[in-house]
């Protein structure tokens, strides 16, 4: 249940660029007893002295708006579903949104202060502040959930600010970064489909997984069989069994929750989804659209990874946590095959090798593995990062070759911009500064 009335929550400044204070907070809220969806909107925006739930018609029209007084009085509890937090431009004034939609985040574990510090949004967020244009940022309360689901009440928030710019003479500005590319897609091309006005001029689409993304399958079924022997009956009686399993249970939501199994080539929902969202959602239309990349969009692979390449191996003890055998486990680098769920068709199943945006999932690996007093390392190549966002799903080119050049000519996008003969950090936003604010100034 949402913070009842803390609405208003100030940020300490730090770093090389001070974080901005957030003046507001917006929620996309739902009363699940009486089928109530909206945006819980507090003072000063609220046309009363308290907060009150705004819900729309179907083509997003505002229809009701209650009282939060009355939602408490007849015990119709709003849940948040999102929270938009607020960061106004140099002219103090909520006018010029530009709505930044979080990535997957399913323990909810980042915020604001994450972008800011640790994925480089400093340098860019500071420049768009700058030039008058406010910052709207979307954090899911629940980010591992069905993305159409998240889509819903995402649509609802965007109307929100696509009419309040609308009513200052101006449009709005969606960033969708990883996960948060794809529920705006959806979200907008929802809000065109039913008919409403979403009063957005551009929607950037930020190394999101059009096509799917990837983490290495030995990573997944190793984790899965060792979670799975751990996960006895008689674990529940040793603490340091159960704190394994824990710990494995909490790397095991980057490929079990919901939208994980949309997004993964591996995932058992990836083909459905990825049908649906190329043949019936497909993408905005009455706006410019932009894709970013992390990857190569020049046909450079991951460095040092080759087919078959051994990661990793390390023996696990199982005799110490639940009387089992020891086993070796041996981590490999290597093509899909079979294990491919995607509903798109490549030439090849190598995605970590694949041009793309990269996560330092081996890494991760290696060190939860050294971290367990139950396990012993064998051998540790030292290589970290794999291909997560391939630079044709950020880009959704056309084509079945994961090293293809990237054009926009090949692309649903207006416009694409990759990283050149680099493949970064997934979680890089300032590599592409110059390109993403020249996109704002010219279409927002």
């Amino acid at each position: 249940m949402m913070n009842r009335l803390i609405l208003l929550t100030l940020f300490v400044c730090f770093g090389a660029f001070s974080q901005p204070n957030k003046s507001y907070t917006i929620h996309s809220a739902t009363a699940s007893t009486v089928g109530l969806i909206g945006v819980m909107i507090p003072p000063p925006l609220s046309p009363l002295s308290e907060p009150v739930l705004r819900t729309y018609t179907s083509d997003f029209k505002k229809r009701y708006e209650i009282p939060y007084s009355y939602l408490l009085t007849n015990r119709w509890y709003p849940d948040a579903i999102q929270a938009a937090e607020v960061y106004l431009g140099v002219d103090g004034k909520l006018d010029r949104p530009v709505i930044i939609i979080e990535g997957y985040d399913p323990y909810n574990e980042r915020d604001f202060s994450s972008y800011w510090n640790e994925y480089n949004m400093a340098s860019v967020g500071q420049s768009i502040l700058n030039t008058g244009r406010d910052i709207v940022f979307i954090n899911n309360i629940s980010g591992g959930s069905d993305i159409e689901m998240l889509a819903t009440p995402l649509s609802l928030l965007i109307n929100y600010f696509g009419d309040i710019a609308k009513d200052n003479g101006q449009q709005a500005a969606v960033i969708g970064v990883s996960m948060g590319g794809i529920s705006s897609r959806i979200a907008l091309s929802n809000i065109e489909k039913q008919g409403g006005e979403h009063n957005v001029s551009l929607y950037i689409s930020y190394d999101a997984p059009h096509q799917g993304a990837n983490i290495p399958i030995d990573i997944i079924s190793q984790v899965d069989e060792i979670e799975n022997r751990v996960d006895a009956s008689v674990c529940g009686l040793i603490s340091k069994c159960r704190d394994a399993r824990n710990q494995l249970r909490h790397t095991q939501i980057l490929w079990k929750s919901p939208a994980a199994r949309q997004m993964l080539v591996t995932g058992n929902l990836s083909k459905s989804f990825y049908s649906k969202l190329k043949n019936q959602i497909g993408y905005p239309t009455n706006l410019r659209k932009v894709a970013f990349s992390n990857g190569s969009g020049l046909s450079q692979e991951q460095n040092g990874i080759s087919e078959n390449q051994r990661v990793l191996e390390y023996r696990v003890d199982y005799d110490g946590l639940i009387h089992g055998s020891d086993r070796t486990y041996t981590l490999k680098s290597h093509s899909l095959g079979s294990a491919y769920k995607g509903y798109f068709s490549y030439s090849s199943s190598f995605f970590d090798k694949a041009p793309g945006g990269t996560f330092d999932g081996f890494k991760q690996m290696s060190t939860q593995m050294r971290q367990s007093a139950n396990v012993n390392i064998l051998f540790d190549s030292g290589l970290q990062n794999h291909s997560f966002i391939p630079t044709v799903s950020a880009l959704d080119l056309n084509t079945s070759n994961l090293k293809s050049f990237a054009s926009a000519s090949n692309s649903p996008f207006d416009e694409v911009y990759h990283a050149g003969n680099n493949n970064l950090s997934h979680t890089n936003l300032s590599y592409h500064k110059n390109s993403l604010l020249r996109e704002l100034n010219l279409y927002h």
